[in-house]
């Protein structure tokens, strides 16, 4: 319609903006986005206008081009995970277009993103590996592991971001900053405890850091997080794999998040689920979906018939099953306090000898007249 009204010259023609530039000044240059996401973001912008081209009008991409976009992506032997990512990314520069009025729809928004297997990228790393590592990595390297494994913190953003003065340590409390998410009102830190894991080694750290150093990870780490590049400039990853294989370890995929991962997974078996989330920070459904972990422990638990910490009968059936099988025993309170166990037991007992009178119940005591030709009486010390 604003072609047409254009052309008659009713409006102005419509600014055409093309692919490359909407993303290179709408997408690359936002302020309000951190210098580490704008990273991820450059991988599937150059995706965009290597398919598109630069002089692609936005408008002109319609929901087919799109489609061919993703057969496109399919074809450039990406990893299912990452290949859904630049998908959903894609689609949501397309939303911003939409929003600033460059396009009437979003041709992305039909577009199928496949569902990720995230459990092929897990791996439960425990503690014997653990172990091996720390024996063979520095003081430094020692505390990156630990507030990684053991306090279940985002390597590289909170591990290096928490200073001495986070450490709480008569109520064993650790305020975490969180980079990632502070630009959300409330979000900018949450406090977990002092892990018994984790102490130790936050003492011996503290034990060996210098007089001025304010933050737990001592050396330069957090001046080139400062860079142009964010996070990425700490290249934490490359030195980790090498204490990996020299511990005689095979790598696991995704390094430092199945460290975090690991460790909620081991909270989840103690601690109600909500809890663990915002000790973890992030929201009970990304908790399940993301981080906990089936490992072979559970099968091995399971196979064996071994009970965990919480009673068996909790459940209301189970609880149900208990009740009738212990009624009958045996015990200082009466086993019958079931009324129907209560009669039977009543009718089984009624014939027994005692110091009582046997024929106390009145049709036994009928019987015995009948039987002996008057009433059995007691006899008299």
């Amino acid at each position: 319609m604003k072609d047409k009204l254009a052309a008659v010259g009713l409006i102005d023609a419509p600014k055409r903006s093309t692919s490359g530039e909407f993303l290179r000044s709408y997408v690359l240059n936002r302020p309000d986005v951190k210098s580490s996401t704008l990273q991820v973001w450059q991988q599937p912008c150059r995706n965009l206008i290597t398919y598109f081209g630069d002089d692609k009008p936005l408008g002109s991409i319609t929901a087919g081009n799109c489609d061919q976009f993703k057969a496109w992506l399919t074809t450039q032997e990406l990893a299912p995970v990452t290949l859904a990512k630049r998908l959903t990314f894609a689609r949501t520069f397309f939303h911003t277009a939409r929003k600033h009025k460059l396009i009437d729809d979003n041709p992305f928004a039909e577009v199928s993103i496949p569902a990720a297997n995230v459990g092929a990228r897990q791996s439960f790393v425990g503690r014997e590996p653990v172990d091996r590592l720390m024996g063979m990595a520095n003081p430094t390297w020692r505390t990156i592991i630990a507030l990684s494994r053991f306090g279940g913190l985002r390597c590289r953003s909170e591990v290096l971001s928490v200073e001495w003065r986070h450490v709480d340590w008569e109520r064993n409390r650790l305020t975490v900053p969180s980079p990632k998410t502070d630009r959300y009102d409330g979000k900018e830190s949450r406090t977990i405890p002092l892990f018994a894991d984790l102490r130790p080694y936050l003492e011996e750290a503290f034990e060996l850091a210098e007089e001025d150093q304010t933050h737990v990870v001592g050396g330069n780490h957090l001046t080139k997080a400062n860079g142009p590049n964010g996070w990425k400039n700490c290249n934490l990853r490359t030195s980790f794999e090498k204490f990996v294989k020299r511990a005689g370890l095979e790598l696991w995929p995704r390094l430092f998040h199945n460290l975090r991962s690991s460790r909620e997974t081991e909270l989840l078996e103690e601690f109600p689920t909500h809890v663990v989330a915002r000790w973890m920070g992030h929201d009970p459904n990304v908790s399940l979906k993301h981080y906990a972990q089936t490992t072979e422990q559970h099968f091995e638990r399971a196979a064996s018939g071994a009970k965990s910490g919480a009673p068996a009968a909790r459940n209301p059936a189970h609880q149900r099953r208990e009740i009738r099988r212990t009624s009958g025993a045996k015990s200082g309170a009466p086993a019958a306090r079931n009324p129907a166990h209560q009669r039977r037991e009543i009718r089984r007992t009624s014939g027994a000898k005692s110091g009582a009178p046997a024929a106390r119940n009145p049709a036994h005591q009928r019987r015995e007249i009948r039987r002996t030709g008057q009433p059995r009486r007691l006899a008299r010390n």
